[in-house]
């Protein structure tokens, strides 16, 4: 499989799923895809995931749709969003590799996203009863895959405070935004 490029990725994704994203939406919208991943290692996502899930795609709209955007849209954009999580996290098969090169890339090019991404992972991994062994895993994985360099598997905040302090504002950033 040849690597795509985010535009490539961006066009074959919105027109698949027939979405009308900017280019800057779906940036944001593929930084997260790490945390995707994350809540779907234990084989579930649960009840508290799926609450950070919603949160994060409340997130993104904050971050993504215009300030004066009425009502309407953003709880379209906030639907939207939380329904593709959902679309891929019951496609993992077929975006998986396509949405992690391209994010290693854009990773590789920009690495101001390296700390979002880590502190979407953090923070997802956080949602239920703490970390358990396969997040671990998986944290590693994508911390490998990912090439993040000072991201530790531990997940304490004494081992890694930026990790963990990042992850501590996106929290308060994402239940603030709910309210």
């Amino acid at each position: 499989m040849n690597i795509p490029t985010f535009n490539e990725l961006y066009e074959e994704y919105t027109e698949t799923r027939r979405l009308k994203l900017t280019e800057g939406q779906f940036l944001a919208f593929i930084t997260y895809y790490p945390a995707l991943l994350v809540a779907k290692t234990d084989g579930e996502v649960d009840e508290q995931e799926w609450s950070l899930l919603q949160a994060l795609a409340n997130h993104l709209v904050k971050e993504t749709v215009a300030k004066d955007a009425d009502k309407e849209e953003i709880k379209d954009y906030q639907t939207l969003f939380f329904n593709e999580f959902q679309y891929l996290l019951d496609n993992l098969d077929r975006w998986d590799r396509k949405f992690m090169r391209v994010l290693q890339q854009l990773m590789a090019k920009q690495p101001e996203l390296v700390e979002s991404v880590a502190a979407v992972i953090y923070t997802l991994a956080d949602a239920s009863k703490g970390v358990c062994e396969k997040e671990r895993t998986m944290i590693e994985y994508l911390r490998n895959e990912l090439r993040i360099k000072d991201f530790c598997v531990n997940i304490k905040a004494a081992d890694t405070p930026a990790a963990a302090q990042a992850a501590k504002q996106l929290k308060w950033q994402m239940f603030f935004s709910i309210w």
